[in-house]
This record gives C-alpha cells, sequence and structure tokens, in this order.
C-alpha cells in the first residue's frame, strides 16, 4: 500500500470538501436574507385589508422575486449537501485504502474514484 498516495489523496480530497464546504456556507447565509417572506406575505394582507392596494402589490411583486431566489438557493444547497457527502465517502475509501482522487480534479465535482495501485516498492 503506497501511504504517500493515500496521503495526497486525502489531502485533495480535503481542499474539496473545503471548497463545497464554502460554498454551502455562503448560500446559507444568502437563504438568512429570505427568512422573513412569510411576514412580509401577512403584511401585504395587512395592506389589502387596508385598502393599499399598490403597497400590497409592489410587496408581493418583490416576494415572488425573492421566493424564486430562495428555491434557487435550496436547490443548490441540496446539490451542495450531496457532493458533499460524495466527497466525505470517497474520503473514507481513500483512508480505507480502497480508491484515490482523480488527478484531473473533477472528482470533487462528479464524485468518481479510481482503484488504489499497491506501490511495489512498499512491501
Amino acid at each position: 500500500m503506497d501511504y504517500q498516495s493515500i496521503g495526497k489523496a486525502l489531502e485533495n480530497a480535503g481542499k474539496e470538501i473545503q471548497k463545497v464546504n464554502n460554498r454551502l456556507d455562503k448560500v446559507l447565509e444568502k437563504l438568512i436574507e429570505f427568512e422573513d417572506l412569510d411576514d412580509r406575505k401577512q403584511t401585504a394582507i395587512e395592506h389589502i385589508q387596508s385598502d393599499e392596494i399598490s403597497e400590497a402589490l409592489n410587496l408581493l411583486k418583490s416576494v415572488e422575486k425573492d421566493q424564486s431566489k430562495a428555491r434557487d438557493l435550496k436547490t443548490e444547497e441540496a446539490s451542495l449537501r450531496e457532493q458533499l457527502e460524495t466527497l466525505r465517502e470517497q474520503a473514507e475509501r481513500i483512508a480505507r485504502g480502497e480508491a484515490s482522487e482523480e488527478e484531473d480534479g473533477d472528482a470533487g465535482a462528479s464524485g468518481e474514484v479510481t482503484e488504489l495501485k499497491p506501490d511495489s516498492s512498499a512491501a
């Protein structure tokens, strides 16, 4: 077993995990901005009840845009979480000496792994 190759592959896998995790953190921070959508909908209802229809319409238009952005962010969040899980599983396989990260750097995105070749010099 070539421990040096395993160590390098684990280091690269760790970097990929960190990159995806940082992207996930950014998405989650953006999602926080849209937590008040229900409050804004309630405010629009209050505007309607107060016969402030134009205010309600403007508010509902912005809520609609923000709901769309929030949906996109939630989709991205789910995708990033899947990527993280794949990368974690890959790192576990690497640590066990079962697989190594692909050298072209796509392993983080696709989750593909290749078999480790035993080092003939290591006995």
